[in-house]
């Protein structure tokens, strides 16, 4: 069945003919607005520099209060461990082996640079029977391409290490157990130790006691891209 072509095919001819006008007056102009966005752009760097020094200077003023705080926090035992499982993006990540292992944590601090977004978290531990480690640290770097982090190795203790257990299928309901946010951070996965970093600094550094308890329905969770996972379920039988 034919389609009549009545005046709205003339309507929206006559659309397009005048969105080629306009398209075409754009692009005469297309320098002097070229111009314009660059100077935008300049106000709009101006911006970012001069609110990241005024981000720095009250940090600056901050932190004397927030060791302060840490100093209050190693009088109670198994502190950090509570801060961590009260947290909506952290707790839920928390396997069996996180739980022992934080309740070594005796304190978490933040070295912020100089200049620019760089910094590093750094997590202080007692002695355990998990690793020899007394601090591990995550060093996050920003540029223009993003930002990347890379952690301390840990040097666990003989037969403590979860990626081995997670690699002998004879303990694989073991190593399940272990499969949680020191895990992750261990691994080195940059994609999650950048998450990860950002949370401790913005939400247990800054504020430990003020727990997300429900995840926006929104970019709540850490993401992680788990090869191993779909290649675990095929073996099993």
């Amino acid at each position: 069945r034919a389609i009549a072509r009545g005046p709205m095919s003339k309507a929206r001819k006559t659309d397009e003919g005048e969105d080629n006008a306009i398209e075409a007056l754009i692009a005469q102009h297309e320098g002097e607005l070229s111009k314009v966005n660059e100077e935008m752009e300049a106000i709009d760097e101006a911006e970012e520099n001069e609110t990241l020094v005024l981000r720095k200077k009250f940090y600056k003023q901050r932190l004397p209060i927030l060791l302060k705080r840490n100093a209050i926090l190693k009088k109670i035992p198994g502190v950090w461990y509570h801060i961590f499982q009260s947290n909506g993006r952290l707790g839920g990540m928390l396997s069996p082996l996180d739980i022992d292992v934080l309740k070594h944590m005796e304190d978490l601090t933040v070295e912020d640079a100089a200049e620019g977004d760089d910094f590093k978290i750094h997590m202080h531990f007692t002695k355990n029977p998990f690793f020899k480690n007394s601090t591990i640290t995550i060093d996050l770097k920003s540029s223009e391409e993003g930002a990347v982090a890379t952690v301390t190795p840990f040097d666990w203790h003989a037969g403590k290490n979860p990626a081995e257990k997670k690699k002998d299928k004879g303990k694989k309901r073991e190593a399940d157990q272990t499969d949680g946010l020191l895990t992750l951070i261990a691994s080195g996965d940059e994609q999650a130790l950048v998450q990860i970093s950002e949370v401790l600094k913005a939400e247990i550094w800054l504020n430990p006691f003020e727990a997300e308890e429900e995840l926006s329905s929104e970019g709540g969770d850490i993401e992680i891209d788990d090869d191993d996972e779909g290649e675990g379920e095929g073996d099993e039988e």
